[in-house]
């Protein structure tokens, strides 16, 4: 839902702010990083971790609708299927101060 959100809101200054000759290249540059590549799932893994940010904010604050606790739940979900050796690693040692560390420590609670 808020990705749908951002991506249109993106698409519009695309096309209101940029000028013609230069939207493709604008929309490509924005497309490349979404690859296999590790430092493309380490940017998805961020952008994940900054949405359990907004939605626990808002969960903290008593907004309890089920928009929130979805926004919540989903990117722990899909951060723990995104395949990087460190955040393998760090979820089976749970070291402190990891990425693995900090989704156990917010999915027990």
């Amino acid at each position: 839902m808020l990705q749908q959100v951002e991506e249109g809101m993106v698409a519009h200054f695309i096309e209101e702010h940029i000028p013609e000759e230069f939207k493709s290249i604008f929309r490509r540059q924005l497309r490349e990083g979404k690859d296999d590549s590790v430092e493309s799932r380490i940017l998805e893994v961020a952008d994940k971790l900054d949405q359990i940010y907004e939605a626990f904010a808002e969960l903290q604050r008593g907004n309890t609708e089920k928009e929130f606790v979805l926004m919540y739940r989903a990117p722990l979900i899909k951060i723990k299927g995104i395949k990087l050796p460190s955040l393998t690693v760090d979820l089976n040692r749970k070291k402190p101060a990891s990425v693995g560390w900090f989704l156990n420590m917010i999915a027990e609670r």
